[in-house]
């Protein structure tokens, strides 16, 4: 279990972190950026019990959560893709099924 005392990247929106991500070039920098987009959705996706369902806070809070969620996704599929590429993952066997 992991508890996080505070929030990855407080003062940074989605549309910022996608930004950032333009500019990276290196598979480590974008695994590291990886790292932080996943505990930011993590943190802030457990936000979301703290407002009542219907209301406009928590719209916005899912909104938001839908936009870290879906920059997690895509950045996961960018390093699933470069490590592939780059012959890192190791091949599964085939097993005839």
């Amino acid at each position: 279990m992991i508890i996080f005392v505070e929030e990855p990247i407080p003062d940074m929106s989605a549309q910022e972190m996608k930004q950032v991500l333009s500019s990276i070039t290196s598979i480590n920098e974008l695994v590291d950026l990886y790292v932080l987009v996943h505990n930011k959705f993590w943190f802030i996706e457990d936000d979301l019990y703290d407002f009542e369902e219907g209301t406009k806070e928590y719209e916005n809070k899912c909104a938001e959560i839908d936009e870290w969620g879906n920059l997690m996704n895509d950045l996961s599929n960018r390093v699933m893709q470069i490590a592939a590429e780059e012959r890192l993952l190791m091949e599964q066997p085939d097993v005839g099924w």
